[in-house]
């Protein structure tokens, strides 16, 4: 490793997917180095170039609850960087002294697909308007902080936390909450995922998105296929397809 970086030992995974995103990490060491951020795939933090300061620390919820805004980048950044490769994200991060700063998210890939992410401070001025933004997360409980679902005559403004997860039936779109099954206001799963990939939410199966705060049970199905709840001892059986089930099992630890 080259002068200048420094590594946390908090959340690294260790294996062959580690060592291909510090490779690439440290690739981008020569010539006057922009500060930089090595990810895993779950966005635990691996390395950081002695220059980044006030963005690796935990950042609160609003709801007493506290979260490394890495590992919300990697949720985000992941289904738009698997269907297509060559994307790249901006993500703004902080508060720091000066305001959020802006790094753009660079996919890092092995021989079986996504391994992990870099972060870089390079400007991104001119990058392609339509990649994904992902902004510091909100402090307050405003309305855009909210998610809309139909009750009858009624619109119903959910906080995305008590979404545990949604489920497609046709063309409607079922949302799962602490409080009741509601149908969502846009139609079709790639819209609902578009709305709520904005909150973290997965795509863990065609028909199913899935908020993986709330996971609470993981069960093996045989044959490597798993099925997740978000009830320690209800089984709701949400099918996790096998392409997914790799980053799944990364994303949750198991």
């Amino acid at each position: 490793m080259q002068s200048g970086l420094s590594h946390s030992r908090s959340g690294a995974v260790t294996g062959s997917d580690t060592l291909i995103v510090m490779q690439q990490f440290e690739a981008r060491d020569a010539g006057p180095p922009p500060r930089r951020i090595a990810l895993d795939l779950a966005g635990n933090l691996l390395a950081t170039t002695d220059d980044v300061r006030g963005l690796t620390g935990e950042h609160s919820t609003g709801h007493g609850e506290h979260q490394s805004p890495f590992h919300r980048i990697a949720r985000e950044s992941f289904a738009n960087a698997r269907n297509d490769p060559s994307w790249r994200g901006v993500a703004a991060i902080g508060p720091t002294a000066a305001g959020p700063e802006t790094y753009l998210i660079t996919p890092v890939a092995g021989s079986a697909g996504l391994v992990g992410w870099i972060l870089s401070s390079t400007d991104v001025s001119g990058h392609d308007p339509a990649a994904h933004t992902i902004e510091p997360p909100e402090t307050g409980r405003g309305i855009a902080a909210r998610v809309a679902a139909l009750a009858g005559d009624s619109v119903l403004l959910l906080d995305p936390k008590e979404i545990r997860f949604a489920e497609a039936s046709r063309h409607s779109v079922w949302l799962i909450t602490d409080h009741g099954r509601f149908r969502a206001v846009q139609r079709g799963m790639d819209n609902a995922q578009r709305e709520l990939g904005r909150h973290g939410f997965v795509r863990v199966h065609r028909s199913f998105l899935v908020n993986p705060d709330r996971v609470r049970r993981v069960d093996h199905k045989g044959n490597g296929l798993i099925a997740l709840s978000t009830d320690y001892h209800h089984a709701e059986e949400i099918p996790v397809s096998r392409r997914w089930t790799r980053t799944v099992r990364q994303a949750l630890g198991v």
